[in-house]
C-alpha cells in the first residue's frame, strides 16, 4: 500500500476498499482495517451479503468492525 501523505488535505476524501476481502473472518478484517488507516485512508468501505461466508448487517460482527471503526476515529462504509 502506498501512504497517503495528504490525509489532513480537505481536497479529497480517500476510501479504502476492504470488500470480502477478509473472507468472513474477523482477525483480518481488523488487520484491513489498520492497515487502510496506516496508509492514509479517510475511510475503509466492506461488502457484506446473505450468504453463510459473508457478514450481513444482522451479524453481530458487522457492529462490532463498525464499532471498531468509530473507536479508532475512522469512518466505516458498508454495501450490501
Amino acid at each position: 500500500m502506498v501512504k497517503n501523505k495528504n490525509r489532513n488535505n480537505n481536497n479529497f476524501f480517500l476510501i479504502a476498499e476492504a470488500g470480502i476481502n477478509h473472507g468472513g473472518n474477523f482477525q483480518k478484517a481488523i488487520k484491513l482495517i489498520n492497515a487502510a488507516k496506516e496508509t492514509g485512508a479517510h475511510a475503509i468501505k466492506f461488502q457484506t451479503y446473505k450468504t453463510e461466508k459473508r457478514v450481513s448487517r444482522k451479524n453481530k460482527v458487522f457492529n462490532i468492525l463498525k464499532k471498531y471503526c468509530e473507536k479508532k476515529n475512522y469512518f466505516f462504509f458498508n454495501m450490501e
